[in-house]
């Protein structure tokens, strides 16, 4: 058995169905029927024909079709479908389909607990699922609708493999209550990188020191009789230390009591852009520090939004250092200082808001990933140019990277965030163009670009036996095109030209004139091709050839396909099956030249000979005997000497059975034609008779005669 797989290579998504089709040629000397299996992963497969019946020395062909394992991961995969011979298992054939699955990015994120009660700080898992089929990088993050929580991640980057789960330790870490009612605060947990944006929401209750009750209203009753003492004391007690040894965001402490600030707290506030293309940069976490006794203390925090802005709300007055951070980039100090050391102080003044802090970061070096495809071509060589994008305009070359011969390529250390045009060059290919755009220090990889051929061209001369000739009606057809054109008759004699044609592709042209053989030539064009100085001699005069053909025993053959090859395009017609039956002419050869006939038909062998021909001359009596290449079994039904019509008559060779009744004239006759050599089972029956079985044994070209007399029953 052999096998040729039609459809080498196939790109499909997980969870989606594939088709391909084979060739399975028995090789064998008996009739086979044959199954098939989808190797090498959990394929859910089928084929059509369930089961395909070849005779020996023939084929036909086979779909299978099959479904894609969802957890299948990205990449070229070897999928071997074996073929199997089910009269003969250790009869096998393998063919190799290159599988080529499309990258799945898709995740999940969960919190667990999503809703906590506790105080200070809340203690939650993060979980991460990869739904598709590629490994994920992600960076956790965290928020708060009041910005009043810090959150911490164990690990603070996340990898996760397809179909896998990834856990994380969270830690969500806020100012507790010192009284009062528990005080719900609504989080967000973030999971972010190849171009996913993943978030899951839960709720920290936070529980109060003490609860509303007497100590409460004691506490609240103190407050009260000392409010305009505590005011001025407190504005002075701010206002005159540049380091208090302690601070928060929104409240400041005298004596052993806790008071609110908002009389003289102030704000901070700004936006963080990129220091690559100036655009607003979200998620940058802002921290304020102040310096005390101790040293720098970190007194709140922020998140930049959408637009790039930020602010902290209830800063008390002083004096304080700012750190911008976020995983990606380079973490900075206001103005620009990479140390606290050389950061600037940013003073904060009573009931103000201090605005415009507004600062640039810069992200770490990103990179890009992809591979490029151009139709059946194995190698790619293709160049990757690359450069920056900034407000929609196209900057200057920044590299050209190569790719790898499989296609593949990456691009390394790219400033980020940015955007970024990758245009890629292929010869023999249009150019394509794709945009990527890159978070801080992200590393993407980027979907396979399916290369389209640039259009060819073909163009040429057309000779005659004295020099280029004119008038000549150049035709061409394929790849889904037909034109036609004539050649000049004055200027550029004799020049034919083709363009726009689609590639890869094989072109017939056919070359025709009044007065001349006809020419007829296929060329093929690779991706982007153009051919040029294609001559073609149009031999002067026409001829032809005629003959007849018969079987072994020399009866006159009708309908037989006579073939000519050798003056360009096949010619073909068929003998005569009335009045000179057998014979045949086919005329307009172009002359001189040498030919070859080809004589075939159903049942028989085939015959080539060959022939040649002058100028303007023509060749008769080029005969063929054909010899028979299938078999028959005939034979007449009788029953005590007389003939029986209408007896059934059952000829099978244990797959497939043909059947056939004995004929009125001949009286009892019967004839099974076109079999393959083989054994076969002949049985006759006839109403009131008993049936007769006889086994058969037939060699290639072969007439057996199986008469048959029936008993009565």
């Amino acid at each position: 058995m052999r096998v040729e797989l039609l459809t080498p290579r196939v790109e499909a998504k997980p969870g989606t169905s594939c088709e391909v089709e084979l060739e399975v040629y028995n090789t064998g000397e008996v009739i086979d029927s044959v199954t098939s299996r989808v190797l090498g992963h959990a394929f859910d497969a089928e084929q059509r024909p369930p089961t395909l019946s070849l005779f020996p020395e023939s084929g036909d062909r086979l779909t299978v079709s099959f479904r894609v394992p969802d957890d299948l991961v990205a990449g070229r995969h070897s999928v071997p479908i074996e073929v199997v011979s089910t009269f003969q298992t250790d009869d096998v054939a393998v063919a190799t389909l290159d599988l080529d699955v499309q990258p799945v990015v898709s995740a999940k994120l969960a919190l667990t607990p999503s809703d906590i009660t506790a105080g200070k700080r809340a203690k939650f898992a993060v979980g991460v699922t990869n739904d598709g089929n590629v490994p994920l990088d992600l960076t956790l993050t965290g928020n708060d609708l009041e910005r009043v929580l810090r959150f911490r991640f164990e690990p603070l980057f996340v990898h996760v493999e397809p179909g896998e789960t990834a856990y994380a330790s969270g830690l969500a870490v806020g100012k507790r209550p010192f009284f009062g009612s528990p005080v719900p605060r609504s989080m967000t947990v973030f999971a972010w990188g190849n171009g996913l944006d993943l978030a899951a929401s839960g709720r920290f209750v936070q529980k109060p020191r003490i609860p509303r009750g007497f100590l409460t209203f004691l506490a609240l009753a103190g407050v009260v009789g000392i409010w305009a003492a505590v005011l001025v004391l407190g504005a002075g007690l701010v206002l005159d230390k540049d380091a208090p040894k302690k601070t928060v965001p929104a409240t400041f402490l005298i004596g052993n009591v806790e008071f609110d600030a908002a009389m003289v707290a102030g704000s901070l506030g700004g936006q963080v852009t990129a220091t690559t293309d100036g655009t607003a940069v979200e998620r940058i976490t802002v921290e304020a520090f102040r310096q005390g006794d101790d040293g720098s203390q970190l007194v709140g925090s922020a998140a930049t939004g959408d637009d790039g802005s930020w602010e902290l709300a209830s800063v008390l007055p002083g004096r304080y250092h700012l750190r911008f951070s976020a995983p990606g980039f380079v973490p900075i100090w206001y103005p620009g200082a990479p140390t606290e050391a050389g950061a600037q102080e940013v003073r904060v003044q009573p009931v103000t808001a201090t605005d415009g802090v507004n600062i640039a970061i810069t992200g770490e070096p990103g990179s890009i990933a992809g591979a490029i495809a151009a139709g059946e071509q194995t190698e790619v060589f293709a160049s990757i140019i690359v450069r920056a994008v900034v407000n929609d305009v196209v900057g200057d070359v920044l590299s050209i990277v190569e790719t790898q011969p499989d296609g593949s390529y990456i691009i390394e250390g790219l400033a980020t965030p940015g955007t970024f045009e990758l245009g890629i060059v292929l010869a023999g290919f249009d150019q394509q163009s794709l945009r990527v755009t890159l978070g801080g220090g992200e590393q993407t990889v980027v979907n396979t670009v399916n290369m389209a051929a640039a259009a060819g061209t073909l163009s040429g001369t057309v000779f005659g036996p004295d020099g280029p000739l004119g008038a000549v009606t150049v035709t061409l057809s394929g790849s889904g095109q037909s034109a036609s054109v004539s050649t000049p008759t004055d200027g550029d004699i004799g020049i034919w030209v083709f363009t726009g044609l689609p590639t890869p592709g094989t072109y017939l042209l056919t070359f025709e004139l009044p007065g001349f053989g006809t020419q007829t030539i296929a060329i093929d064009l690779l991706a982007g091709q153009t051919r040029e100085g294609i001559l073609v001699d149009l031999p002067e005069g026409t001829g032809q050839v005629s003959g007849r053909v018969t079987d072994a025993d020399g009866n006159p053959l009708g309908g037989v396909t006579v073939t000519v090859t050798g003056g360009g395009a096949p010619i073909s017609t068929t003998t005569l099956t009335t009045g000179d039956v057998g014979a045949y002419a086919i005329t307009d050869l172009p002359t001189p030249g040498r030919f070859t006939l080809t004589f075939t038909a159903d049942g028989y062998a085939s015959v080539t000979v060959g022939v040649e021909l002058a100028g303007g001359g023509s060749a008769g009596g080029v005969d063929a005997q054909l010899a028979r290449s299938t078999s028959s079994v005939i034979g007449t039904v009788r029953a005590g000497g007389a003939a029986i019509p209408g007896a059934t008559i059952v000829l099978t060779d244990g797959q497939t059975p043909r059947s056939t009744v004995s004929a009125d004239d001949p009286a009892g006759g019967y004839r099974f034609d076109g079999l393959p050599a083989g054994r076969y089972t002949l049985t006759i029956s006839a109403a009131g008779h008993a049936s007769r079985t006889v086994l058969v044994t037939l060699g290639r070209g072969e007439t057996v005669v199986v008469d048959a007399d029936l008993v009565p029953s």
